[in-house]
């Protein structure tokens, strides 16, 4: 059954892609011998690749939010442009950041969220949670209800 992104939202999509996942795994769990099984899962780990490891889709917004403060209260959690920071209040500067792909760590806060926001602009991709660049054409881009989703040439499932 072939599901209409377009009519989702983001939170239906994740649902939606979760539920498949979860019925993969409970068709690899009835496979008969050991190998179907590794096979079955070697299959699921590719074409589930980025969405086992992230369900962050990108939003439309620049919201920066200060999602609360730790036990300590000498740091601060700041979400922004899907990124997720942990800043110093003694010092003001990045501690960690949620995406690999870009170091933001000893970066000052004013400067970080200048740069989530830029990211936030540029798309990534639906299946492997990496962004999106200039060079690498995606194979689709899709303006659903409340998020775009795109797929790289090479996560095409």
């Amino acid at each position: 059954m072939e599901v209409d992104y377009s009519e989702l939202t983001a939170r239906e999509f994740v649902k939606s892609k979760a539920l498949d996942l979860k019925n993969a795994l409970v068709e690899i769990k009835r496979s008969r011998s050991r190998d179907e099984m590794n096979q079955g899962m070697k299959e699921l780990n590719k074409k589930y690749r980025g969405f086992l490891n992230s369900t962050r889709l990108m939003k439309k917004n620049e919201n920066v939010t200060v999602k609360g403060l730790y036990a300590n209260e000498m740091v601060e959690e700041i979400e922004c442009g899907g990124f997720v920071l942990l800043v110093s209040k003694k010092t003001g500067k990045v501690l960690t950041n949620s995406r690999k792909q870009v170091n933001l760590v000893n970066m000052t806060k004013e400067g970080a969220i200048e740069i989530c926001k830029v990211y936030e602009k540029m798309k990534d991709c639906g299946v492997c949670n990496a962004f999106y660049r200039g060079i690498e054409e995606p194979v689709e881009m899709k303006q659903c209800k409340n998020f775009i989703l795109v797929k790289h040439r090479q996560c095409e499932m």
